[in-house]
Protein backbone atom coordinates (compact mmCIF):
# COMPACT_ATOMS: atom_id res chain seq x y z
CA UNK A 1 0.00 0.00 0.00
CA UNK A 2 1.29 3.44 -0.94
CA UNK A 3 0.91 6.15 1.71
CA UNK A 4 2.39 9.56 0.94
CA UNK A 5 3.36 12.37 3.31
CA UNK A 6 3.12 15.65 1.44
CA UNK A 7 3.12 19.41 1.92
CA UNK A 8 2.82 22.11 -0.70
CA UNK A 9 5.10 24.30 1.43
CA UNK A 10 8.83 23.63 1.41
CA UNK A 11 10.24 23.31 4.92
CA UNK A 12 8.71 24.18 8.32
CA UNK A 13 5.84 21.66 8.09
CA UNK A 14 8.06 18.84 9.36
CA UNK A 15 6.94 16.38 6.68
CA UNK A 16 9.97 14.10 6.95
CA UNK A 17 10.00 14.26 10.76
CA UNK A 18 6.28 13.46 10.89
CA UNK A 19 6.73 10.51 8.55
CA UNK A 20 9.58 9.10 10.64
CA UNK A 21 7.57 9.56 13.85
CA UNK A 22 4.42 7.83 12.61
CA UNK A 23 6.41 5.06 10.91
CA UNK A 24 8.51 4.41 14.02
CA UNK A 25 5.44 4.26 16.25
CA UNK A 26 3.68 1.81 13.93
CA UNK A 27 6.84 -0.32 13.72
CA UNK A 28 6.95 -0.52 17.51
CA UNK A 29 3.26 -1.28 18.02
CA UNK A 30 1.92 -3.09 14.93
CA UNK A 31 2.61 -6.36 13.15
CA UNK A 32 3.46 -4.58 9.92
CA UNK A 33 6.49 -4.25 7.70
CA UNK A 34 7.03 -0.61 6.85
CA UNK A 35 9.26 0.71 4.06
CA UNK A 36 10.30 4.37 4.00
CA UNK A 37 11.11 6.07 0.70
CA UNK A 38 11.46 9.59 -0.70
CA UNK A 39 10.87 10.69 -4.32
CA UNK A 40 13.74 13.15 -4.17
CA UNK A 41 17.48 12.87 -3.96
CA UNK A 42 18.82 12.66 -0.43
CA UNK A 43 21.65 10.76 1.20
CA UNK A 44 19.79 8.61 3.74
CA UNK A 45 18.13 11.61 5.35
CA UNK A 46 15.15 9.53 6.51
CA UNK A 47 17.23 6.84 8.15
CA UNK A 48 19.47 9.38 9.87
CA UNK A 49 16.45 10.80 11.69
CA UNK A 50 15.32 7.40 12.95
CA UNK A 51 18.56 5.86 14.17
CA UNK A 52 22.18 7.12 14.28
CA UNK A 53 25.07 5.59 12.33
CA UNK A 54 28.81 5.72 12.81
CA UNK A 55 31.24 7.00 10.18
CA UNK A 56 32.44 3.43 9.70
CA UNK A 57 28.90 2.29 8.90
CA UNK A 58 28.48 5.11 6.38
CA UNK A 59 31.73 4.23 4.63
CA UNK A 60 30.95 0.51 4.61
CA UNK A 61 27.48 1.09 3.17
CA UNK A 62 28.76 3.44 0.47
CA UNK A 63 31.51 1.07 -0.67
CA UNK A 64 29.93 -2.37 -0.39
CA UNK A 65 26.15 -2.35 -0.10
CA UNK A 66 24.51 0.25 -2.28
CA UNK A 67 25.38 -0.99 -5.74
CA UNK A 68 22.85 -3.85 -5.53
CA UNK A 69 20.32 -2.17 -3.30
CA UNK A 70 17.96 0.78 -3.37
CA UNK A 71 15.89 2.35 -6.11
CA UNK A 72 18.63 2.16 -8.75
CA UNK A 73 18.51 -1.63 -8.82
CA UNK A 74 14.69 -1.66 -8.81
CA UNK A 75 14.57 0.81 -11.71
CA UNK A 76 17.05 -1.36 -13.64
CA UNK A 77 14.91 -4.45 -13.15
CA UNK A 78 11.78 -2.60 -14.24
CA UNK A 79 13.67 -1.32 -17.30
CA UNK A 80 14.57 -4.92 -18.16
CA UNK A 81 10.88 -5.76 -18.15
CA UNK A 82 10.73 -7.71 -14.92
CA UNK A 83 7.10 -7.83 -13.80
CA UNK A 84 6.12 -5.98 -10.65
CA UNK A 85 4.85 -9.08 -8.85
CA UNK A 86 8.36 -10.59 -8.90
CA UNK A 87 10.10 -7.65 -7.24
CA UNK A 88 10.25 -7.57 -3.44
CA UNK A 89 10.80 -3.99 -2.26
CA UNK A 90 11.94 -5.18 1.15
CA UNK A 91 14.75 -7.18 -0.48
CA UNK A 92 16.26 -3.97 -1.87
CA UNK A 93 15.76 -1.94 1.32
CA UNK A 94 17.98 -1.50 4.36
CA UNK A 95 16.67 -2.76 7.68
CA UNK A 96 16.38 -0.05 10.35
CA UNK A 97 14.41 -1.87 13.06
CA UNK A 98 14.54 -5.70 13.04
CA UNK A 99 11.78 -7.25 10.98
CA UNK A 100 9.62 -4.12 11.01
CA UNK A 101 11.13 -0.94 9.60
CA UNK A 102 13.13 -0.54 6.36
CA UNK A 103 14.54 2.27 4.25
CA UNK A 104 14.48 2.13 0.44
CA UNK A 105 17.51 4.22 -0.40
CA UNK A 106 17.83 6.45 -3.45
CA UNK A 107 21.23 5.35 -4.67
CA UNK A 108 21.32 7.64 -7.71
CA UNK A 109 23.31 10.66 -6.59
CA UNK A 110 22.37 13.16 -9.29
CA UNK A 111 18.95 14.80 -8.90
CA UNK A 112 18.63 15.18 -12.69
CA UNK A 113 19.56 11.54 -13.35
CA UNK A 114 17.27 10.32 -10.57
CA UNK A 115 14.26 12.20 -11.98
CA UNK A 116 15.02 10.89 -15.49
CA UNK A 117 15.36 7.29 -14.29
CA UNK A 118 12.17 7.30 -12.23
CA UNK A 119 10.12 9.01 -14.96
CA UNK A 120 10.82 6.09 -17.32
CA UNK A 121 9.41 3.47 -14.93
CA UNK A 122 7.22 5.58 -12.65
CA UNK A 123 3.88 3.89 -13.40
CA UNK A 124 5.37 0.43 -12.90
CA UNK A 125 6.99 1.57 -9.64
CA UNK A 126 3.73 3.08 -8.33
CA UNK A 127 1.91 -0.17 -9.13
CA UNK A 128 4.63 -2.09 -7.33
CA UNK A 129 4.14 0.04 -4.20
CA UNK A 130 0.32 -0.04 -4.29
CA UNK A 131 0.20 -3.82 -4.71
CA UNK A 132 2.67 -4.48 -1.90
CA UNK A 133 1.38 -6.05 1.31
CA UNK A 134 3.87 -3.85 3.17
CA UNK A 135 3.17 -0.22 4.05
CA UNK A 136 5.20 2.02 1.73
CA UNK A 137 5.49 5.44 3.38
CA UNK A 138 6.71 8.00 0.87
CA UNK A 139 8.18 11.41 1.67
CA UNK A 140 7.04 13.52 -1.29
CA UNK A 141 8.81 16.67 -2.30
CA UNK A 142 6.72 19.68 -3.32
CA UNK A 143 5.59 19.89 -6.95
CA UNK A 144 9.08 20.80 -8.09
CA UNK A 145 9.45 17.09 -8.88
CA UNK A 146 7.55 15.90 -11.94
CA UNK A 147 6.94 12.53 -10.29
CA UNK A 148 5.14 14.14 -7.33
CA UNK A 149 1.88 14.88 -9.19
CA UNK A 150 1.51 11.36 -10.55
CA UNK A 151 2.30 9.74 -7.19
CA UNK A 152 -0.19 12.00 -5.41
CA UNK A 153 -2.94 11.16 -7.89
CA UNK A 154 -2.50 7.41 -7.44
CA UNK A 155 -1.55 7.08 -3.76
CA UNK A 156 -3.84 4.95 -1.59
CA UNK A 157 -3.70 7.53 1.21
CA UNK A 158 -2.43 11.13 1.26
CA UNK A 159 -1.22 12.53 4.60
CA UNK A 160 -1.19 16.30 4.11
CA UNK A 161 1.29 17.98 6.48
CA UNK A 162 0.07 21.39 7.62
CA UNK A 163 1.36 24.33 9.67
CA UNK A 164 -0.81 26.16 12.22
CA UNK A 165 -1.02 29.13 9.91
CA UNK A 166 -4.07 30.40 8.03
CA UNK A 167 -2.48 30.31 4.57
CA UNK A 168 -1.08 26.82 5.12
CA UNK A 169 -4.45 25.51 6.32
CA UNK A 170 -6.38 27.14 3.48
CA UNK A 171 -3.99 25.79 0.88
CA UNK A 172 -4.07 22.28 2.38
CA UNK A 173 -7.86 22.19 2.46
CA UNK A 174 -8.12 23.41 -1.14
CA UNK A 175 -5.64 20.88 -2.48
CA UNK A 176 -6.72 18.03 -0.21
CA UNK A 177 -10.23 17.98 -1.67
CA UNK A 178 -8.76 16.54 -4.89
CA UNK A 179 -7.93 13.21 -3.24
CA UNK A 180 -10.32 10.46 -2.26
CA UNK A 181 -8.49 9.37 0.88
CA UNK A 182 -6.79 12.23 2.70
CA UNK A 183 -5.83 13.00 6.30
CA UNK A 184 -4.25 16.15 7.70
CA UNK A 185 -1.30 16.09 10.09
CA UNK A 186 -0.20 19.12 12.12
CA UNK A 187 3.38 18.93 13.38
CA UNK A 188 4.69 21.00 16.31
CA UNK A 189 1.04 21.47 17.27
CA UNK A 190 0.11 23.93 20.01
CA UNK A 191 -3.40 23.60 21.40
CA UNK A 192 -3.43 27.20 22.67
CA UNK A 193 -3.38 28.56 19.11
CA UNK A 194 -6.58 29.95 17.62
CA UNK A 195 -5.91 27.72 14.64
CA UNK A 196 -6.60 24.52 16.54
CA UNK A 197 -8.18 21.24 15.46
CA UNK A 198 -11.58 22.05 16.92
CA UNK A 199 -11.88 25.29 14.95
CA UNK A 200 -10.52 23.72 11.76
CA UNK A 201 -12.93 20.80 12.07
CA UNK A 202 -15.88 23.17 12.46
CA UNK A 203 -14.82 25.58 9.70
CA UNK A 204 -14.08 22.99 7.01
CA UNK A 205 -16.58 20.30 7.95
CA UNK A 206 -13.97 17.58 8.47
CA UNK A 207 -14.36 14.42 10.50
CA UNK A 208 -12.36 13.96 13.68
CA UNK A 209 -10.57 11.00 12.09
CA UNK A 210 -9.15 13.20 9.32
CA UNK A 211 -7.32 15.53 11.71
CA UNK A 212 -4.11 14.39 13.40
CA UNK A 213 -1.38 16.18 15.28
CA UNK A 214 2.04 15.81 16.90
CA UNK A 215 2.51 18.31 19.74
CA UNK A 216 5.58 20.48 20.05
CA UNK A 217 7.98 18.70 22.38
CA UNK A 218 11.57 20.01 22.86
CA UNK A 219 12.87 16.57 23.85
CA UNK A 220 11.46 15.08 20.66
CA UNK A 221 12.99 17.90 18.60
CA UNK A 222 16.36 16.97 20.12
CA UNK A 223 15.78 13.31 19.27
CA UNK A 224 15.12 14.31 15.65
CA UNK A 225 18.36 16.29 15.48
CA UNK A 226 20.36 13.45 17.03
CA UNK A 227 18.76 10.76 14.86
CA UNK A 228 17.25 8.95 17.84
CA UNK A 229 13.53 8.87 17.06
CA UNK A 230 13.24 5.13 17.68
CA UNK A 231 15.14 5.33 20.95
CA UNK A 232 13.02 8.24 22.13
CA UNK A 233 9.70 6.57 21.26
CA UNK A 234 10.72 3.31 22.94
CA UNK A 235 11.40 5.27 26.11
CA UNK A 236 8.11 7.14 25.79
CA UNK A 237 6.10 3.95 25.29
CA UNK A 238 7.73 2.30 28.29
CA UNK A 239 7.02 5.41 30.39
CA UNK A 240 3.40 5.45 29.27
CA UNK A 241 2.97 1.83 30.37
CA UNK A 242 4.44 2.57 33.80
CA UNK A 243 2.97 5.98 34.60
CA UNK A 244 0.41 6.72 31.88
CA UNK A 245 1.47 10.38 31.93
CA UNK A 246 3.50 10.67 28.72
CA UNK A 247 1.39 13.18 26.77
CA UNK A 248 3.60 13.05 23.68
CA UNK A 249 3.39 9.24 23.46
CA UNK A 250 -0.38 9.48 23.86
CA UNK A 251 -0.71 12.15 21.15
CA UNK A 252 1.43 10.34 18.59
CA UNK A 253 -0.39 7.13 19.48
CA UNK A 254 -3.81 8.66 18.78
CA UNK A 255 -2.66 10.07 15.42
CA UNK A 256 -0.87 6.87 14.39
CA UNK A 257 -3.91 4.77 15.33
CA UNK A 258 -6.25 7.00 13.31
CA UNK A 259 -3.96 6.74 10.29
CA UNK A 260 -3.73 2.98 10.77
CA UNK A 261 -7.54 2.73 10.96
CA UNK A 262 -7.69 4.57 7.62
CA UNK A 263 -5.17 2.09 6.20
CA UNK A 264 -7.29 -0.82 7.42
CA UNK A 265 -10.43 0.64 5.83
CA UNK A 266 -8.65 1.18 2.50
CA UNK A 267 -7.35 -2.38 2.58
CA UNK A 268 -10.88 -3.69 3.03
CA UNK A 269 -12.08 -1.47 0.21
CA UNK A 270 -9.37 -2.81 -2.10
CA UNK A 271 -10.25 -6.39 -1.19
CA UNK A 272 -13.90 -5.75 -1.99
CA UNK A 273 -12.91 -4.21 -5.31
CA UNK A 274 -10.86 -7.32 -6.16
CA UNK A 275 -13.83 -9.54 -5.40
CA UNK A 276 -16.13 -7.44 -7.61
CA UNK A 277 -13.58 -7.42 -10.42
CA UNK A 278 -13.19 -11.20 -10.17
CA UNK A 279 -16.97 -11.66 -10.26
CA UNK A 280 -17.23 -9.44 -13.34
CA UNK A 281 -14.49 -11.45 -15.06
CA UNK A 282 -16.38 -14.69 -14.39
CA UNK A 283 -19.59 -13.16 -15.73
CA UNK A 284 -17.82 -11.98 -18.86
CA UNK A 285 -16.50 -15.48 -19.54
CA UNK A 286 -20.03 -16.86 -19.16
CA UNK A 287 -21.44 -14.17 -21.43
CA UNK A 288 -18.81 -14.94 -24.07
CA UNK A 289 -19.65 -18.65 -23.97
CA UNK A 290 -23.37 -17.95 -24.20
CA UNK A 291 -22.78 -15.72 -27.18
CA UNK A 292 -20.86 -18.45 -28.97
CA UNK A 293 -23.75 -20.82 -28.33
CA UNK A 294 -26.26 -18.38 -29.76
CA UNK A 295 -27.71 -17.24 -26.43
CA UNK A 296 -28.83 -13.66 -25.75
CA UNK A 297 -25.86 -11.43 -24.82
CA UNK A 298 -25.73 -9.21 -21.76
CA UNK A 299 -24.07 -5.80 -21.75
CA UNK A 300 -20.99 -5.00 -19.65
CA UNK A 301 -22.96 -2.46 -17.59
CA UNK A 302 -25.63 -5.05 -16.85
CA UNK A 303 -22.99 -7.51 -15.63
CA UNK A 304 -21.64 -4.86 -13.24
CA UNK A 305 -25.13 -4.11 -11.98
CA UNK A 306 -25.72 -7.80 -11.30
CA UNK A 307 -22.65 -7.88 -9.05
Amino acid sequence: MLIVFYSDIRGNTGTTSNLCSIASYLALTKEEKIILWANHRNWNEIQDLVTPRTRYQLLKEELTEYHMNGTKEIFCQLHRGRTEDKIDLQHFSKEIYPGKLYHLINTIRSEVVFEKEISEVLQEFITLCKDSDDLILCDLQENKQRSTTQILEQADLVIFNVMQHNKSVQSAMRIGKQYRHVSYLFGKYQSSSKINLRNIKRKYGLSKEQLNYLPYEPAFANAIQEGKVLEYLIGQLEGEKREKTCSFAHAIGVSAEQIYDAVYAIRREKEEFKKVRAAISVDQVGISNDHKGGATTVSYKESIASV
